[in-house]
């Protein structure tokens, strides 16, 4: 079993802190008490679990060196003040934006890999050809990053919670592409099919439903 590594400057940092202060090889994350509490609570359970199984979820600094800040409140927003990848089934998977300001998925080393705080999401219930499948859509669709509609935290809990099952795979497209002008624009794009786009509507109305109910 392949578990998370966690140096011991950063396991101090952590327990001195309550989980206020998080170290990463990156930079250094500050997180409100009641979030920083909650994540090194988790981050002991997360240790005792296999690296290459599962929905993870990685944080750090927005640049190299530099202060990210996290809090419970931001998170509902996925406004945190930091960069965020993905890891499924062992394969981590970074979000940018260098391609002309287009967002990219681009799958990154176990160095890189090493530089993140990772948490665990859940089960994966979807293969490795079914990740790269719907990077693929992504990286072809050259969606402008947007800091508020379409950044790092929004794709990769996008792609989180397709791995889970929580998302259809062209309902987690449609979440991540909030600039498309119509569902019509992801027929054009030969993203979807115009069956595809029906799941999509379902699934909109199934959870607008609930939602106002």
């Amino acid at each position: 079993m392949h578990t998370i590594k966690i140096g011991y400057g950063q396991a101090i940092f952590k327990a001195v802190t309550f989980g206020v202060v998080n170290l990463t090889k990156y930079g250094v994350v500050f997180k409100d008490p009641i979030t920083g509490i909650s994540d090194i609570l988790k981050s002991g359970m997360d240790c005792l679990r296999d690296f290459n199984e599962g929905v993870w979820t990685g944080t750090r600094g927005l640049n190299e060196g530099n202060i990210g800040l996290s809090s419970g409140v931001l998170r509902l927003f996925n406004a945190d003040m930091i960069h965020q990848a993905v890891r499924i089934n062992g394969i981590s998977y970074s979000i940018t934006n260098q391609k002309q300001d287009q967002i990219q998925v681009k799958e990154i080393s176990q160095n890189e890999t090493e530089t993140y705080d990772w948490k665990y999401r859940g089960k994966s219930k979807v293969s490795d050809s079914e990740m790269k499948s719907i990077i693929k859509d992504v990286n072809n669709y050259s969606v402008s990053y947007n800091l508020l509609l379409a950044n790092c935290q929004d794709v990769s809990d996008s792609l989180s919670k397709y791995a889970m099952g929580l998302y259809d795979k062209y309902f987690c497209l449609y979440i991540i592409f909030p600039k498309m002008d119509s569902l019509s624009d992801a027929i054009f794009q030969g993203i979807a099919t115009s069956g595809q786009v029906k799941t999509v509507i379902r699934l909109y109305n199934d959870i607008v439903a609930k939602l106002f109910k």
